[in-house]
């Protein structure tokens, strides 16, 4: 589990510095936005793809997070995790502070039929995610990233 995690981290530093990026300068200003598909229990990697979020949209970029499996946690109006210092803020915080600057957040239809959870338990503005759509998302002019 360690292992993946470094991996994600290691794949997100090498392209936020360009190591990985074939694209030309030219071709960069043609991306879109970004769209992450967050699947961790870990709140330190639920924070950082949500940091990465936070930054990618304050840079005028569009945003979509798709939660599955444990982050889909993060959607259910009951789910209220303790804070982190020095920011005093948790996944959840930080995920509903995206959505009031116009993030949309999903979460995999699959998460909804394996659990007790229904609609009616997501946050307000949390939607259940329609596969046609997620494809398309995936196959535009967008970063995918998965944590």
């Amino acid at each position: 589990m360690r292992l993946l995690q470094f991996l994600a981290f290691a794949t997100i530093v090498m392209l936020s510095v360009g190591a990985t990026d074939t694209r030309s300068e030219e071709a960069e200003g043609h991306c879109a936005g970004m769209f992450v598909v967050l699947t961790s229990a870990d709140h330190r990697t639920q924070m950082f793809a949500l940091d990465v979020a936070a930054h990618t949209a304050k840079g005028g970029k569009s945003v979509a997070i798709l939660l599955c499996g444990p982050a889909g946690d993060l959607a259910l109006r009951e789910s209220h995790a303790a804070g982190s210092a020095p920011e005093n803020t948790s996944p959840n915080l930080r995920l509903r502070q995206l959505m009031v600057g116009g993030v949309t957040v999903q979460v995999c239809p699959h998460y909804l039929s394996s659990r007790e959870a229904k609609r009616a338990g997501l946050t307000e503005g949390v939607s259940e995610a329609v596969m046609p759509t997620v494809a398309k998302r995936m196959m535009a002019q967008l970063r995918v990233l998965s944590f």
